[in-house]
């Protein structure tokens, strides 16, 4: 029997939510107690880790290289990378950067955030197994209420400014744009429609988790959304708020103004659904059926 870790780089950020959350959402959902390491302590006598299920969070290369990787394959270990967003950068994605395909052929697996990422990745690593798990909500918001109130007026942009890639000067009236730094629940909880959009066909747009859904669905808003493959993994082809530039988040906006308070629950209700399937008890679930096939 191996046993288990979870290995980051990082105790905020993605490591935070797919590292040390995840390791409290297994023991809270599936009564399995993992620790969630930082890389350095946990490989400083790599040569003596061995039968180990391995999980690296957030971006290997922070924490290992080619040899370390060999090293841990030699010794019966089973590697796995989540990936979260480090395929949006050119230093970790292995399209971008041929060199990485040697080092992650040594991973038994990666877990994508969605089906683009996994499709094409595998062609290049025919011997890893690819999976997906998408990213859940914040577990610290579980017990926290859907918002009773209804402010249709405006949207929010809440996060790091780099995923509202739309000109905010062309949408004044229509979004209130804040940087992550701020405390996010107080402006989420005040808003019924979010926003997210990445420009089409970069590395973001392509490879970015689902994360500004995942949240809209723990508060029960809206999404006005670039058509990210996140997203239309999750919500499908004919979602009725992607947008494609700043006049269609006008025009989409408008639309939503000029519904009934019915028409706005039925759509928020629509993202119940969507909440349950990006819950932190649903990560756990997934995790823990990988974790039994090597177990």
């Amino acid at each position: 029997m191996r046993n288990v870790v979870f290995v980051g780089h990082s105790t905020s950020g993605a490591c935070k939510m797919r590292g040390l959350q995840t390791v409290q959402a297994l023991e809270k959902y599936n009564n399995i107690k993992i620790p969630y390491i930082l890389g350095g302590t946990f490989l400083e006598t790599i040569n003596d880790i061995k039968d180990y299920i391995i999980i690296f969070v957030g971006e290997p290369l922070h924490i290992v290289n080619h040899q370390m990787l060999e090293t841990l394959s030699k010794n019966n270990n089973v590697l796995i990378y989540d990936v979260i967003d480090n395929f949006c950068f050119d230093h970790t994605n292995i399209f971008s950067n041929n060199n990485l395909i040697d080092s992650y052929s040594y991973l038994d697996v990666i877990i994508h955030t969605n089906s683009y990422s996994k499709i094409k990745t595998e062609k290049e690593l025919i011997d890893v197994k690819h999976i997906i798990i998408p990213h859940q909500w914040d577990i610290d918001n579980e017990d926290l209420l859907t918002p009773n109130t209804t402010n249709i007026e405006i949207a929010s942009y809440i996060g790091g400014l780099s995923g509202f890639q739309l000109d905010k000067n062309k949408l004044v009236g229509y979004v209130d744009v804040f940087d992550n730094t701020l405390n996010g629940n107080n402006q989420h909880t005040e808003y019924n429609i979010h926003s997210s959009f990445r420009a089409n066909n970069t590395l973001d747009y392509l490879y970015k988790p689902c994360t500004k859904l995942a949240v809209a669905s723990c508060f029960g808003a809206i999404l006005l959304t670039s058509r990210e493959e996140s997203v239309v993994d999750i919500v499908g082809e004919s979602y009725e708020f992607y947008i494609n530039n700043e006049d269609e988040f006008k025009k989409k906006m408008d639309w939503i103004r000029g519904m009934s308070i019915n028409q706005i629950n039925h759509y928020r209700d629509n993202m119940k659904n969507i909440k349950e399937y990006l819950s932190p008890k649903q990560t756990a679930e997934r995790y823990n059926d990988l974790i039994q096939q090597y177990i």
